[in-house]
């Protein structure tokens, strides 16, 4: 009886053990026993029993991994698997399928990013909120900014919501107010190939803008993907409605869409997210369009950061003769949230 009690005893820590992920980092003799979170740009989140906060480890850091717990796992290749991760040698690793079949050998720098399958809603958002003002005793110029991210990242679609916005007023001049709105989904395959679909929503009284809604469709890819870079490129077909404030009439027109981005992170401290869209219009003679925006961040104590963006609106055929070009410039200081 003593015999078969300490058997059950040792099968049930065996079970609780089969449930935690081990991890070995560079420059530690003992590896940390607990709950992969997630790997997002390049920062592996870890749970453990023994600390209250989760620890923040670089990912070039980590030596090798075993886990029994079912990820969504990406690689710099492009190719995303459902399974396990069980390394082999330092700095290598093997990606196992649920029936325990080997879907992948690679190395531990290729994984670019985990996520757990089954981690609830809330856990797989992530955003961030900046705050700018600016105020100057000449023309008594005042001049506020808003900026908010919200992303949603799923076993196959990511989902993005995107809000900027700034009011500004001085003396002798009439108030300029910008607001921009961006609903963004994207469907992932293998070898880094996405489908994409965007519904932008501009107001800018600088324009004469009372509304732009553009609805974007079309396929991209992603050529490098890392754990410090993500570059980018789309094309696709853009649908324009265009209502103005002032005598110009609204319009109804289509566009071809090219695109590219550029995301670093992971710099000491630093990101850097840079965007642009070109527009050749497919029904407006002679008529292009293109759009640019850059953030650069610079990562604080407790998720609190300090940014700066530019926003560049080019339109060789403006509702109002000379304002061709509208552009911004915002430093804002800001909050990063998530359920790591």
């Amino acid at each position: 009886m003593k015999h078969l009690f300490i058997f059950f005893l040792l099968l049930i820590c065996q079970i609780g053990q089969a449930q935690e992920d081990s991890l070995f980092v560079k420059d530690t003799e003992h590896p940390l026993v607990g709950k992969i979170k997630v790997l997002d740009q390049g920062v592996l989140t870890f749970k453990t029993s023994y600390s209250k906060s989760d620890f923040k480890i670089k990912w070039s850091k980590v030596l090798k991994m075993y886990t029994d717990t079912e990820f969504m796992i990406y690689i710099s290749n492009g190719n995303k698997h459902i399974g396990y991760l069980r390394s082999q040698t330092d700095s290598t690793i093997t990606i196992y399928g649920l029936d325990h079949e080997i879907l992948e050998e690679t190395t531990v720098n290729s994984v670019v990013s985990i996520t757990r399958i089954k981690e609830d809603f809330w856990s797989r958002i992530k955003g961030n909120i900046d705050l700018g003002y600016n105020l100057s005793k000449s023309n008594n110029l005042s001049q506020l900014t808003f900026n908010t991210k919200i992303s949603y990242k799923g076993e196959n679609w990511n989902h993005a919501f995107n809000y900027a916005g700034l009011h500004s007023s001085q003396d002798s001049a009439a108030n300029i107010d910008r607001n921009e709105l961006i609903l963004t989904t994207q469907r992932y395959w293998n070898e880094g190939l996405i489908a994409f679909s965007d519904l932008q929503l501009l107001s800018n009284t600088e324009q004469a803008l009372d509304l732009r809604t553009s609805l974007q469709i079309g396929p991209g890819k992603l050529f490098v993907h890392t754990n410090k870079t993500i570059v980018g490129g789309i094309v696709g077909l853009n649908i324009l409605n265009e209502q103005f404030s002032n005598e110009q009439e609204d319009k109804n027109s289509a566009e071809i869409l090219l695109g590219g981005s550029l995301n670093l992170f992971d710099f000491e401290d630093l990101d850097l997210n840079f965007n642009f869209s070109a527009y050749p219009s497919l029904t407006e003679k002679n008529r292009f369009r293109f759009d640019s925006r850059a953030t650069l961040k610079y990562d604080l104590p407790l998720d609190f950061y300090i940014s700066a963006n530019y926003t560049i609106n080019y339109d060789n055929q403006p509702a109002i003769e000379g304002k061709d070009l509208d552009y911004i410039f915002q430093v804002g200081f800001g909050w990063e949230f998530n359920d790591d």
